[in-house]
């Protein structure tokens, strides 16, 4: 008889496991800004000296990270 050995279902299901674990870290919520929150006003952002100011409310975010 063939004996079947249960290391490669064990591996799988630890890898699977931790796969699971690591996508659920991934995860974030967002909640809304409540209405006197003072969320539009205008804020000035300071970086490498420069400085940079937003108005308002942004309209979209841009990722410059490379893939």
């Amino acid at each position: 008889m063939t004996r079947v050995s249960r290391i490669p279902v064990r591996s799988a299901a630890i890898a699977n496991a931790a796969l699971a674990l690591l996508l659920a870290g991934c995860g974030s919520s967002v909640t809304q800004a409540s209405e006197g929150s003072g969320a539009a006003a205008a804020v000035t952002l300071e970086n490498c000296g420069r400085k940079v100011v937003v108005d308002g409310v942004p309209e979209a975010a841009v990722g410059m990270h490379p893939a």
